[in-house]
């Protein structure tokens, strides 16, 4: 209720990919995750992106790789290099948190 394009994905994510799949391994989680999220992303025409898949909008509009690592990391994960804490600082107008460290 309170994000409905985010609640929209999580089910639609739940429904076609979680639940529909037995695991027997974490990677057997991890794998189909990311066969899921490549058909997302990449084969699937989107009705929100006026039919076309959300690589083909992004090529469109020049914007930065859906798969791109470029994006704000997570603070824990193996993408923040040399594995070391950034610190997460309000700018001066409240905007948007800048990462330093």
């Amino acid at each position: 209720m309170q994000n409905g394009h985010v609640e929209s994905f999580h089910g639609r994510l739940r429904d076609e990919c979680l639940n529909a799949s037995w695991f027997r391994t974490l990677n057997d989680v991890r794998s189909t995750l990311a066969s899921w999220r490549r058909e997302y992303n990449y084969e699937r025409p989107h009705s929100s992106l006026d039919y076309r898949t959300p690589e083909e909008f992004r090529r469109s509009f020049s914007y930065a790789n859906v798969e791109s690592k470029e994006r704000l990391p997570h603070l824990h994960s193996r993408d923040n290099e040399g594995g070391e804490n950034k610190i997460l600082k309000q700018n001066q107008n409240w905007e948007t948190p800048i990462i330093s460290g």
